[in-house]
């Protein structure tokens, strides 16, 4: 007998873990950092662990994906996730999953600041400057829009057309009387 999981046999299920998800290369990486040194992993016990990774992700997946779909959210959120592991049974993963999480989020976060500080250190123009460019950006498109209501109350009375700055006039019949 096979176990249905999800609509699929474990089998079939361990197929498509090949067509799609976890490339080889890297379970073959997790796999040799977590070996002592000096053993080795046969090609049969790597292939294995592959479709197991690959398995569980999906049953992860799908359940964090039936959450979000009862929610009616679009987005998996790692909340998700963490409720699909308690749901399925992995609750002592949670804590672990959750540290996890943290640690990408504060890594992410110092990427972000070191990016931004980065760009700024690199920039030939110092912040003062910028801002000053800036607020001149802001005053002239403020004058912009002012020229606009004039010139359109203009045309409004006296049945002028009007054209915005930089676009091309359209075509206008004018009576021939």
């Amino acid at each position: 007998r096979h176990r249905r999981l999800h609509g699929a046999t474990l089998e079939e299920r361990m197929a498509e873990a090949d067509e799609v998800g976890l490339p080889k290369a890297t379970v073959l990486k997790v796999i040799k950092d977590f070996l002592p040194e000096g053993m080795r992993c046969s090609n049969e016990s790597r292939d294995l662990v592959h479709q197991l990774l690959s398995e569980f992700f999906q049953l992860i997946s799908s359940e964090a994906n039936r959450k979000s779909t009862e929610e009616n959210k679009k987005t998996i959120t790692a909340e998700h996730t963490l409720d699909s592991l308690k749901a399925l049974g992995f609750e002592k993963y949670v804590e672990e999953a959750k540290a996890a999480l943290s640690g990408y989020q504060d890594e992410a976060e110092k990427t972000r600041k070191r990016r931004t500080s980065h760009k700024m250190k690199n920039a030939d123009i110092p912040l003062e400057e910028l801002q000053r460019r800036q607020e001149a950006l802001f005053n002239e498109a403020k004058q912009n829009q002012e020229r606009l209501r004039q010139m359109s109350s203009l045309s409004a009375a006296s049945d002028a057309p009007v054209f915005a700055p930089g676009k091309a006039p359209e075509t206008t019949e004018w009576d021939e009387d």
